[in-house]
C-alpha cells in the first residue's frame, strides 16, 4: 500500500526542482544576453534575469518601493517621457486609486503616470509604478 505523504514529499521536491531549473535558466540568460541597461546594475540588478529573479524572493515593501524609484528612474533616464498634462494626469490617477481597494494590495503606496505614447499600452515596475500611454487615452 502507498503512503500518502510519499507523494506530498515527491510534489515538494518537484516543486523545489522546478524552481531550481528557474532559477538556472534565469541566470543563465542573464549570462548569455548582453547586458542593455547599466541602470539596472545601479539597482542592484543584472538586466532582465535580474528582475525575473527578484520576483523569486521575498522583499520587505519599502525594498520594492525603493526597488521601483531605482527602475523608475532608470526609464526616464533611457528616454520614458512622462506626459506632464495636469488634467489627464489626475484623471489617471483618480481612475487609479479608485481600483487600489479592489487590488491584492490595497494598502501600498502606488505611483501613477502617464506616459506620452500614441501606442494603446499600460505596464506597471516593482514598487507599485503604473504607467498608462496616452495613446490608450484617446478616443
Amino acid at each position: 500500500m502507498l503512503n500518502p505523504f510519499f507523494w506530498i514529499k515527491r510534489a515538494s521536491h518537484r516543486r523545489w526542482f522546478y524552481l531550481l531549473i528557474l532559477v538556472v535558466v534565469a541566470l543563465a540568460l542573464g549570462v548569455g544576453l548582453p547586458n542593455t541597461s547599466s541602470a539596472s546594475d545601479s539597482c542592484g540588478l543584472d538586466g532582465d534575469a535580474g528582475i525575473e529573479i527578484i520576483q523569486l524572493i521575498t522583499i520587505s515593501d519599502q525594498q520594492e518601493v525603493e526597488l521601483g524609484k531605482c527602475l523608475n528612474q532608470q526609464e526616464v533616464d533611457q528616454g520614458l517621457e512622462i506626459y506632464r498634462g495636469r488634467e489627464i494626469t489626475e484623471y489617471v490617477q483618480d481612475i487609479g486609486k479608485r481600483l487600489i481597494p479592489y487590488s491584492d494590495r490595497p494598502n501600498f503606496p502606488y505611483t501613477f503616470q502617464v506616459v506620452r505614447n500614441n501606442d494603446i499600452n499600460a505596464f506597471a515596475l516593482v514598487g507599485g509604478f503604473v504607467y498608462v500611454h496616452t495613446g490608450l487615452l484617446k478616443g
